[in-house]
């Protein structure tokens, strides 16, 4: 496949990838996955930690991913923070 090929498909392969990805957080038990993943990722929380740049990366890995699952969603930052902040009722936090 030439690069010209790849740039004309990518539309189409990005598309299919937010409706997968839709198809799996949209249902009750994917809000509820969402919500954790965010919660782990400690999306919208301060995650600098002191003289701990080895915690503090790994923090920020986390975050990362959290935030990239999101962003295939098409979630604005509000509706994102709005999840992250909601508790998972029925389940203890860890």
């Amino acid at each position: 496949m030439t690069g010209i090929e790849r740039l004309l498909r990518a539309p189409q392969v990005l598309y299919r990838r937010r409706r997968r990805y839709e198809a799996v957080f949209n249902t009750p038990d994917g809000q509820w996955v969402l919500r954790d993943i965010l919660q782990s990722g400690m999306v919208g929380m301060d995650i600098m930690v002191p003289g701990d740049p080895y915690r503090t990366h790994y923090l920020l890995g986390q975050q990362r991913l959290a935030i990239g699952i999101v962003s295939k969603l098409n979630m604005t930052n509000e509706q994102m923070l709005k999840l992250t902040m909601e508790r998972n009722d029925g389940e203890e936090q860890d």
